[in-house]
Order: structure tokens, then C-alpha cells, then sequence
């Protein structure tokens, strides 16, 4: 008589071998059906995979950021205080420009209608919006700057 341990161990040869039967087998001896492969050809990805398989061009930069340089001087229109703000985005409705405050990436004061600072934006799509504003609640000056050229004169 069999052992249960001993019943146990053909069991399971048995479902082995009826699962491999079932598989088809494999290697390259003739019998069986083919199977189709795994991915089809038309299928096969011809984007890098790996970071090695990545070509860049010479000279391309992935630098987010831009340098600037902010020169300004109204002291021919205002000697009154009065700060600068730069916005990276802004809409334009009906001929005037609205700045998306939280696009701000300087705000500073203008000392005697005048200053010259360095600052830095992440790239922008569109133009850059200088506004100047006066502390007597007149409407902001305003001007569009090209976000190509890095040197910002008013």
C-alpha cells in the first residue's frame, strides 16, 4: 500500500508533466504546433530603452532656466518711489496686459526712477511683463520683453 507522502510525490509529477505536454515542449526538434512569438515584429519598440541608448545632439542644453539682466531707468518720467515687478505669464484682454501674480519672479524697488539687478526665470514660452508701479494707486507702466534677448533696458 501507498503512503500518503508517496501518492503526494506521483501527484505531482504527473500535473508537471501533463502541464508541460500541454506547453507544447519547445526546443527546435520537429512535432507540435509553432507558436507565434511574443511580440510581434511591426510591434517591436524602436525607443531607447536604457539610458546609454539615448542620443543628444552636440550642443543641446537642458538648462530650465534663463539668466537676465534688468536695467532700467525712468527717472526722465518719475523720480517717485516706486518698484519693479517681472511676471513669466501674463493674459492679454482687450489690448490690456493682466499679470498672473503668481507667475512674479522679481520684485524690487526703484531707487531714484532707477535699477540694474540680475535675476533668473525658468524658461519661458512667452514674452516676459515688466511692471513698474508708483505708490500714488496710478495704473502700472508696463512693457512686453522678448524672452530671446537677456538683457531687459526700459
Amino acid at each position: 500500500m501507498l503512503n500518503t507522502l508517496t501518492l503526494y510525490k506521483i501527484t505531482l509529477i504527473s500535473l508537471c508533466s501533463a502541464v508541460l505536454l500541454g506547453c507544447g515542449g519547445g526546443g527546435s526538434g520537429g512535432g507540435g504546433t509553432a507558436s507565434a512569438p511574443a511580440t510581434p515584429p511591426a510591434a517591436i519598440s524602436t525607443t531607447p530603452q536604457t539610458v546609454e541608448e539615448i542620443v543628444v545632439p552636440d550642443g543641446f542644453s537642458y538648462h530650465p532656466v534663463s539668466e537676465y539682466q534688468l536695467d532700467l531707468d525712468i527717472s526722465a518720467i518719475s523720480n517717485e518711489r516706486a518698484f519693479v515687478s517681472v511676471y513669466t505669464h501674463y493674459t492679454e484682454v482687450d489690448g490690456n496686459l493682466r499679470a498672473d501674480y503668481a507667475s512674479r519672479v522679481v520684485a524690487a524697488p526703484l531707487h531714484n526712477g532707477t535699477i540694474s539687478m540680475p535675476f533668473s526665470a525658468a524658461n519661458a514660452e512667452q514674452d516676459l511683463l515688466i511692471e513698474i508701479w508708483f505708490y500714488n494707486d496710478s495704473a502700472p507702466l508696463q512693457k512686453r520683453h522678448s524672452t530671446q534677448t537677456a538683457t531687459i533696458t526700459w
